[in-house]
């Protein structure tokens, strides 16, 4: 949770990108990665994903990460950084 706080992950890609643009920046700030595994079923869904496209995004989100490394990650990837995205604490364990 830690290293969570201390980067800027909300300026990240908010759509299917996100996990990569995440890889990134884990492998960039050299975090502990742990892998575990989860099982996971879609049964009777269908993807409106179209893989071509998101293929060819993924590569160049990987190109530019390897020309400009942490210049990439430092720019904002989200269409809104203007803080959009507002929260507000509900309830406090504790």
């Amino acid at each position: 949770m830690a290293w969570l706080r201390s980067v800027a992950w909300s300026q990240l890609a908010d759509d299917l990108t996100f996990n990569v643009h995440l890889l990134l920046l884990l492998v960039h700030s050299r975090a502990g990665i742990r892998f575990f595994p989860i099982s996971w079923r879609e049964d009777g869904q269908v993807s409106n994903v179209r893989l071509v496209r998101q293929a060819w995004r993924t590569i160049g989100i990987a190109w530019g990460y390897f020309w400009r490394r942490g210049d990439y990650l430092a720019q904002a990837h989200v269409p809104t950084v203007d803080g959009a995205y507002g929260s507000r604490l509900l309830a406090k364990n504790g």
